[in-house]
């Protein structure tokens, strides 16, 4: 009897310690981070370089690293805590016209620089459960800029007048979480063709919270001129935004679109039309 006692009190003393080494197994495996394997072969050949962030569901930031090109065609596998919700960001081709004021946290933000065309720049987002050991992601990216292309026909001679195009935006920029960063800003546009009748002008411009807030300035004033400001030979004020939105531009689709107009000054009348617009619009001009 005393033997089959002891037999009984072992097998219990063996299943209590089991039950205990496997409960410290499965505290020790919660605390354990998951091994994300980042998949960033899909990628927009465009995209040069890339910064990646992830935060919890508070709001703190778990990892933070740059990525380049030539690291797109490779798993790349990182460490992050486990948890039932993570969120992943990537801003890409930020370049030396954004300003990144990195804070480490969801306060980070991403602007162009005062007179300068906003880079080409991408984004993408996403939520994770990362609660297993094991986890994947596939990063993508979205097209977050337009070029803005404005062929200029006019009587002015080229010899003895500059003419300037400048795009006014409401939004700046974006902080990390692609909220927007409501500041005005102004851009020049750059000359990067003439012909015998004929200017080209480009530049690039952010995606916007309001299209209808976006304005056109054209400037004409005599060549080594130094009496008058810009503001001071302003032609014409267009509120091309509210011709965009009229004409079905989606400032919000997944990948901006670019935007092609023309715009044509004989005299006092000044006549601009999109790629896709209906019908051109028309204005007199007191010059």
């Amino acid at each position: 009897m005393l033997k089959h006692l002891q037999i009984v009190v072992s097998l219990a003393v063996i299943i209590f310690i089991i039950l205990c080494c496997n409960s410290c197994i499965l505290e020790e495996r919660e605390v354990c981070p998951t091994y994300l394997t980042i998949d960033m072969s899909m990628i927009d050949r465009n995209v040069e370089q890339g910064h990646i962030w992830f935060f919890d569901s508070y709001g703190n930031l778990l990892y933070k690293d740059t990525v380049s090109r030539g690291m797109f065609n490779k798993p790349y596998v990182v460490k992050i805590p486990r948890d039932d919700y993570a969120k992943c960001y990537m801003w890409a081709n930020m370049g030396k016209n954004t300003l990144l004021d990195e804070e480490y946290s969801l306060n980070t933000s991403l602007t162009v620089l005062d007179n300068e065309p906003a880079d080409s720049i991408y984004f993408y987002s996403c939520d994770l459960n990362t609660n297993n050991e094991f986890s994947n992601l596939t990063l993508l990216a979205n097209k977050e800029f337009a070029t803005v292309n404005l062929t200029l026909t006019s009587y002015c001679d080229t010899t003895a007048y500059d003419t300037s195009i400048i795009i006014e935006c409401r939004s700046r920029g974006f902080l990390v979480d692609k909220s927007y960063v409501e500041t005005p800003t102004k851009v020049k546009a750059q000359l990067c063709e003439t012909g015998v009748d004929y200017s080209l002008f480009t530049t690039r411009i952010l995606r916007q919270t309001d299209i209808k807030d976006i304005k056109l300035y054209v400037t004409i004033s005599p060549k080594n001129d130094s009496k008058f400001s810009e503001e001071d030979n302003i032609f014409a004020k267009i509120p091309i935004g509210q011709y965009l939105m009229e004409s079905g531009y989606d400032m919000f689709e997944e990948n901006l679109s670019d935007i092609s107009m023309e715009l044509d000054i004989v005299g006092c009348f000044l006549s601009i039309k999109g790629e896709d617009w209906k019908e051109e619009r028309k204005f007199y001009v007191k010059f």
